[in-house]
């Protein structure tokens, strides 16, 4: 957001309207397993798994967070 004339959205169900889209179209996994070693790629897992947002009421969701987990 450095830039001029620049503004975030927040829109309801962004996350949830993303993770079905994906889900749709893959019909799979995010498929990051492979880059989990990439410090910026682990920092947003971590921010993924505090779950701050509660995205874990949609089942998409839950189901790959706690794919994640178990990961650990």
């Amino acid at each position: 957001m450095w830039r001029d004339r620049v503004y975030p959205i927040f829109v309801d169900g962004f996350d949830e309207f993303f993770a079905a889209a994906h889900n749709g179209i893959i019909s799979g996994r995010l498929g990051i397993e492979s880059n989990l070693n990439q410090p910026k790629i682990k920092k947003n897992v971590g921010f993924m798994m505090e779950d701050s947002h509660k995205l874990v009421k949609d089942k998409i969701i839950k189901n790959e967070l706690d794919r994640l987990k178990s990961m650990d």
